[in-house]
């Protein structure tokens, strides 16, 4: 089986982890973590970079640093993953699903736009597969109705827009480490703001509602409660792995467009298939390679490739459409025939640096007999 993502370690990441551990600084906040933090900054030119022990809790925290709670209403896509949703149900805000747009399968501004009411407070975006969404539309809703704009960056850790990192746009960013990330740390997050207050917030929330942070500076003699706040913080054990990562963000970055450039040219003769779309202006991480297929032949495409031995899958199942949504958030009376449209279709095929030259060719090889099979052209 070839399969759909592989993390790409080598010994680095134990050597890492190994010092971690035989320092004896293993909580968050620790020296590995801190390292990473001011690499992330540099690396994202954004002002605040903070190690969390998750995407969903850096968005959670975003939240809740910009005061979102009861009575509020978040703008967020269908396709996305229950994170978000759940994220704003956490803070008793209430998640409106909004349409994408078929060709980048993200958020699409203009029916975002109609969901706004006078209770919105926020939008939350999801870079889809590291693809950017319509920055420049986002600014200005967000300008235009006074609105705080959240970028869950989860797949998006190296894509750019116009050679700005994607996730420092908006008033936070929120990127993951999970597993099946192109750098990741098993389970971890990282949160990101260029506004002062909002990192000051944020670091208290992350710790518990203290000033550990402060007084792991020296800033102040001792810690205690001072807000609203939660675990997330993120183990040095874990960020030690996640900063050897990190160092390798170039290589992992270039293998994935290789393998992406070759897919693109595989693919481009048959019309059976949408390859993706990158957006003008937008140089991703290729953190996925999303194919759309004609939803009846989807499942049995699925179906045949992975008994050729190809961990291909589907992705997500649309949030208004998901039994929670249905049943407590009337989610089954909305209409979103574009994130239907798109779920039934897409099919993700394997992307990650370590798949050889001759697993790239069997992957398509394999697209082209199940093609054929089912007498696509």
């Amino acid at each position: 089986m070839i399969p759909s993502n592989k993390p790409f370690f080598d010994d680095t990441e134990i050597e890492y982890a190994t010092a971690s551990i035989q320092s004896g600084n293993i909580a968050g906040d620790g020296p590995f973590g801190r390292k990473l933090e001011n690499k992330l900054s540099d690396y994202l030119e954004c002002k605040h970079a903070l190690l969390v022990n998750s995407c969903t809790s850096a968005i959670e925290i975003s939240l809740f640093a910009l005061g979102i709670g009861p009575g509020d209403e978040v703008i967020c896509p269908s396709f996305g993953f229950v994170s978000v949703a759940n994220a704003i149900l956490q803070c008793g805000a209430k998640p409106v699903f909004a349409e994408i747009d078929y060709e980048t399968m993200n958020l699409d501004p203009a029916h975002t736009e109609k969901q706004i009411t006078t209770r919105t407070r926020a939008i939350i975006l999801i870079h889809y597969a590291g693809m950017s969404c319509d920055l420049v539309s986002f600014s200005e809703l967000k300008e235009k109705h006074g609105l705080y704009l959240i970028e869950d960056a989860a797949q998006a850790l190296g894509s750019k827009l116009q050679g700005k990192a994607l996730g420092t746009f908006g008033d936070s960013g929120c990127f993951s480490l999970h597993e099946t990330k192109n750098l990741t740390c098993g389970e971890g997050g990282i949160f990101v703001t260029n506004d002062d207050n909002i990192a000051q917030q944020a670091e208290i929330i992350r710790e518990k509602g203290t000033n550990r942070s402060s007084f792991l500076r020296r800033e102040v003699q001792k810690y205690t409660w001072v807000g609203r706040g939660s675990s997330y913080i993120l183990s040095d054990i874990l960020a030690a792995v996640a900063l050897a990562q990190f160092e390798k963000i170039e290589p992992i970055l270039s293998s994935r467009t290789k393998i992406a450039e070759f897919y693109q040219n595989a693919f481009a003769p048959y019309n059976y298939i949408t390859p993706p779309t990158i957006p003008d202006g937008c140089k991703p991480n290729w953190h996925l390679f999303a194919l759309r297929i004609n939803k009846l032949h989807r499942d049995i495409f699925l179906e045949k490739l992975k008994s050729k031995g190809i961990g291909a899958s589907f992705h997500f199942v649309p949030l208004h459409s998901a039994p929670y949504s249905k049943t407590k958030l009337k989610g089954g009376n909305v209409s979103l025939p574009v994130t239907d449209r798109v779920a039934s279709e897409l099919i993700r095929i394997p992307i990650y640096p370590q798949l050889s030259n001759a697993e790239k060719e069997s992957v398509v090889s394999s697209m082209e007999e199940v093609a054929e099979e089912l007498g696509l052209e």
